[in-house]
C-alpha cells in the first residue's frame, strides 16, 4: 500500500509532502493505522489556531483530510516521518 501525505497550515502556512510504501495492506497493524486515519478524518478541526492539516491518500482511495488535533500521537509521528 502506498501512502501520500501533504501537511499544510501551521503558523507560517508552509506545506510539506512525501510518500511512503507501507507494505501489505492486510497486515493488522497497517489496517489499524488506516482505521485511525479514517476515524480522525471524521472529526472537526477543533478550536486550536495555527495547527496543521494532513491530507492523506492511500492507493486509489479518496483523500482523507485530517486535522492535527484529531490525530493520536503515534499516527501523527508516522505521518511526520513521511514528510520530506
Amino acid at each position: 500500500m502506498r501512502m501520500r501525505v501533504r501537511r499544510s497550515g501551521g503558523f507560517a502556512g508552509l506545506s510539506r509532502s512525501g510518500e511512503a510504501d507501507l507494505g501489505d495492506a492486510s497486515q493488522p497493524e497497517l489496517r489499524a493505522f488506516v482505521d485511525t486515519l479514517r476515524t480522525a478524518a471524521t472529526r472537526g478541526p477543533g478550536q486550536a489556531r495555527d495547527t496543521f492539516v494532513y491530507h492523506v491518500s492511500l492507493d486509489d482511495g479518496p483523500e482523507l483530510t485530517v486535522p492535527e488535533g484529531a490525530l493520536p500521537a503515534d499516527a501523527k509521528s508516522r505521518l511526520d516521518r513521511t514528510l520530506t
